[in-house]
């Protein structure tokens, strides 16, 4: 075999490959066996015929066929072999010249991963948050704990803040209905903030069963662009006010948990449970925020295939959100004035190259460290999925099956990068 390699860039390379007759021989007796073992050839059972008999019974372009396929594919794993790489997608073969039995030339294409240059991984100046619990949100706490043991009593007077109420509710942005703003005998506790500014004050005054409308302004920084800044009308039906009574803020309160005896206690552990709940979210934020820095100060350059496959991602995960929020995609552009092609363009594209230079850097960092999983650890993993999911059968099959473990074993390879990061820059 002879081959040439052209590097068409840094991620793409195309191999000139020619093989002689004595390769190609090779190749047919492989072919021929394949053949032969669903070829029906009088006097002979299945797979028993000899290859030159096989060879006499077949028509001449199915021998050079399964030949020339062969050929591209054993020879193309050899080159790559030789060369170390690994092609991030199937070669583009493009066929120069074939004498069956005499002589092949070929042309592949294909992308390969790029080199990653490092940054100082052990020293990227990223700081974990500090954490801080204050007094305000141990009492915030603590007033959903007495909320939790609350008694209620329906009654008919308007409704003021701090009452629950159910109700019906639909919105409006100009004179047409918007997906997600919609509810039947919907509980909203009035002055909780779950709604947007406004929306809850403007029940207050209101009895059980009147109708009326509301008029709100969304904020500027809402999650759904179409609706940001946009002034819109609510339709109201409500159907009950309940009033709360809440315990005092006494040892009886902390009784109540079946947990603590006074309220000191119960103030100790609700400060306890907020500590290590924002520890959780720092260090998440520390790993999330070390792994952007890696890749932003990482030098490489981002296969298009991967960029590609990113997007395709990204774009069917916001599909689903909206689908969720009952609406679509076309929709969402509709309202948001954007065209599909400036949307990919403008936030999925720098997302999607985001995440694979990440990803990139996470293997490269990995490789360097010589990050080792062992498949008890892979066992392990999959023992605690196959718990998860119980008997499940289609599932539990996925993941007896041999890409599980390699999933498995990718993730694991790094979460350990990612843990090593954390370790050099604590």
């Amino acid at each position: 075999m002879k081959f040439e390699r052209k590097d068409l860039k840094e991620t793409k390379i195309e191999f000139a490959i020619s093989l002689d007759a004595k390769e190609l021989a090779g190749a047919e007796e492989q072919a021929l066996a394949k053949i032969a073992e669903t070829a029906k050839i009088k006097g002979f059972r299945a797979g028993k015929a000899p290859l030159a008999v096989v060879k006499q019974n077949t028509d001449p372009n199915t021998v050079a066929e399964c030949t020339l396929d062969i050929a591209v594919n054993q020879y193309l794993v050899q080159v790559f072999n030789e060369q170390k790489l690994t092609p991030l997608d199937q070669p583009n073969v493009a066929l120069e010249k074939f004498v069956p039995g005499e002589m092949l030339e070929f042309k592949a294409t294909f992308e390969i991963l790029p080199k990653v240059k490092l940054p100082n991984y052990k020293n990227l100046k990223i700081k974990k948050e500090s954490v801080k619990v204050t007094d305000a949100e141990v009492a915030d706490t603590l007033e959903r704990v007495r909320k939790g043991f609350a008694t209620e009593k329906e009654v008919q007077r308007a409704a003021k803040l701090g009452d629950r109420t159910v109700l019906d509710f639909k919105g409006f942005k100009g004179e047409e209905a918007f997906a997600g703003g919609e509810g039947k005998d919907f509980p909203l506790e009035l002055g909780s903030g779950q709604f947007i500014p406004g929306f809850e004050e403007a029940i207050v005054g209101h009895k059980p069963g009147e109708e009326f409308d509301i008029n709100v302004t969304f904020p500027k920084d809402y999650g759904e662009k179409s609706l940001a800044g946009a002034k819109a009308k609510f339709e109201i039906k409500l159907h009950k006010v309940v009033e709360l009574s809440l315990p005092e803020l006494d040892d009886e309160l902390a009784k109540k948990t079946k947990m603590f005896q006074t309220l000191d206690e119960l103030k100790a552990d609700i400060r306890k449970n907020l500590i290590v709940s924002k520890e959780d979210a720092a260090n998440e934020d520390f790993k999330n925020r070390l792994v952007e820095a890696l890749a932003k100060n990482s030098k490489t350059t981002v296969p298009e295939i991967l960029k590609t496959d990113q997007v395709r991602a990204l774009e069917q995960e916001f599909r689903q959100n909206l689908m969720y929020r009952g609406t679509t995609l076309e929709k969402w552009l509709e309202d948001a004035g954007k065209t599909y092609q400036a949307w990919v363009e403008s936030e999925l594209e720098p997302a999607a190259e985001t995440r694979v230079k990440a990803g990139l850097a996470l293997a490269e960092l990995a490789k360097e460290l010589e990050v080792a999983v062992t498949e008890s650890e892979i066992d392990e993993q999959l023992e605690q999925l196959k718990s998860q999911y119980g008997k499940n059968e289609d599932t539990i099959k996925q993941l007896n099956s041999p890409q599980a473990r390699r999933d498995i074993h990718s993730n694991l390879v790094t979460q350990k990068a990612i843990a090593k990061l954390v370790e050099f820059n604590n």
